[in-house]
Parts: C-alpha cells; structure tokens; sequence
C-alpha cells in the first residue's frame, strides 16, 4: 500500500461521504484510525521517551513496558507545517 492509499483510507474513515454524517471525532476513533492507515504505530517502551511524552500523564515508571504510539514517518510529513500551504 503506498503513503496516498493510506492518506486516501484515512480520509476516507475520517470524512464520511455526506457533509450531514459529520459529527465530533472522538479521540480514541481518531487514534484508532491513524494506527489502522500506518499514520501511527504502537512501540514497546521500556521508559519515557523524552520529556513530553504524552504516556508520563497516564503511566507510573513502575508500569513499563507499556505500549506507545508514535508518529511513523508518513505521520511526521503530514504533520510537517513546514510543507504547508497556510
């Protein structure tokens, strides 16, 4: 599958085809759907993995191994507001 089939899914997923189905997108769908179409992947951590890890709000150091979900690397390009047209 290449990076536009995954965008295309996850647009796909997202947006329904009517306008009138949308609705609020709850976090954990839009989680869900980022880790289904390869915009985020589950690691196994064994630590925090810097000093904003957003896994430190929700485990103690005495839980890992936990599973992370992080940015692949199509994910970090979609995110780059660099490339961007504001």
């Amino acid at each position: 599958m290449t990076d536009l089939d995954r965008l295309k899914r996850f647009v796909k997923k997202i947006l329904p085809d009517s306008a009138e189905d949308w609705g609020d997108i709850d976090g954990f769908d839009l989680e869900r759907v980022c880790l289904e179409c390869g915009l985020l992947e589950r690691v196994e951590r064994t630590e925090f993995c810097g000093e904003e890890c957003a896994c430190a709000g929700y485990y103690g150091s005495d839980e890992f191994p936990i599973q992370c979900n992080q940015w692949t690397e199509l994910g970090k390009a979609c995110r780059d507001t660099e490339t961007c047209d504001d």
